[in-house]
């Protein structure tokens, strides 16, 4: 602290207000070339997916069989596909599909079912604790992908015959019957597989936090615990959420596509790019056609890469152990 010489007055203290923890991890974070390129290529594909009815040139669902395997052109700038559509409107479609479900998928099992959990099981501690691990160890016990498989092949069934029930209200049947119940479906199963991970991290910085004094001045003097989670403990663990949902979007994109790859996400007409993928990988039409598979596998594996990279980042930048 240094102080100013002012004649005739006493010595005034030159306070400079403190920078917040976040802006300063928002300068680092924009220093960095790579992880701003990621940012850039995600907020192009979620732009493109949110603005897909005004940006595809044509339905997703317009076929012209006389224009068959069509080479790029002015006209299909991604050519066509076997049925004659046209890749570059499905491309787009298809991201709007990738974009609800990872989004949907965050804000519950990235966030609100590892939040909630991982702070009562890290600050109750006790029987909830015990309870919480073992739920989470049950559904960590098998591979994600098999338990993606199993959770779908499963519940499709039963949940196509819940979702009929709505078919005849006109708003939400049309909605249903456009895809969405296959989104929903999806949507579920992601939320009860990809919570266990982001739980567990939230436990072991709670677990830390609670030893505090702050935290143990507030329990003695009454505090409840809702508010003792929410006022003290909640803030010093945010980062680690942020970390915890961007790097988990990755991994719920690329298994909402291979789902779908594998024929058990998103069904047709609604497009996938998973769908696509599997559509154009056998041998000959790579071979023919290297276009219609390139082109949705690019995109797919530089969204998984991007947040990834965007994860490591916000690592570096908010971990208080990386700075």
């Amino acid at each position: 602290m240094t102080t100013l010489e002012v004649p005739g007055q006493q010595q005034v203290a030159d306070v400079s207000p403190a920078r917040s923890p976040w802006l300063i991890a928002l300068r680092s974070l924009l220093r960095r070339k790579i992880a701003m390129a990621a940012v850039v290529y995600i907020l192009f594909f979620y732009t493109v997916a949110l603005l897909a009815p005004l940006l595809a040139p044509y339905s997703y669902t317009a076929q012209d069989l006389r224009n068959s395997y069509a080479s790029p052109s002015r006209q299909h700038p991604f050519g066509t596909d076997v049925n004659g559509r046209d890749v570059l409107s499905r491309v787009i479609w298809a991201t709007q599909t990738t974009m609800i479900v990872t989004i949907a998928a965050s804000i519950t099992g990235g966030f609100v079912i590892p939040v909630v959990l991982g702070l009562l099981a890290g600050y109750r501690r006790g029987w909830v604790d015990s309870l919480i691990n073992r739920v989470g160890e049950a559904v960590s016990g098998l591979p994600p992908l098999l338990l993606l498989f199993l959770l779908v092949g499963t519940f499709r069934p039963r949940f196509d015959e819940f979702i009929a029930r709505f078919y005849p209200v006109p708003a939400i049947g049309h909605a249903l019957q456009a895809g969405g119940a296959d989104l929903a479906l999806v949507f579920l199963v992601f939320s009860i597989v990809s919570w266990v991970g982001g739980e567990r991290l939230v436990r072991a910085q709670v677990l830390a936090v609670r030893q505090s004094e702050y935290v143990q001045a507030a329990r003695g003097m009454g505090a409840s615990t809702w508010r003792i989670l929410r006022r003290h403990v909640y803030p010093n663990i945010s980062w680690l959420v942020v970390i915890s949902i961007t790097s988990s979007l990755g991994g719920i994109a690329l298994g909402e596509i291979g789902l779908t790859f594998l024929g058990l996400g998103v069904r047709p007409p609604t497009p996938s790019l998973g769908a696509m993928i599997y559509e154009a990988s056998g041998p000959r039409q790579v071979a023919a056609h290297p276009n219609l598979l390139l082109i949705p596998g690019i995109i797919a594996v530089l969204l998984f890469l991007s947040f990834n990279l965007l994860g490591d980042a916000l690592n570096d930048v908010l971990n208080p152990r990386t700075r």
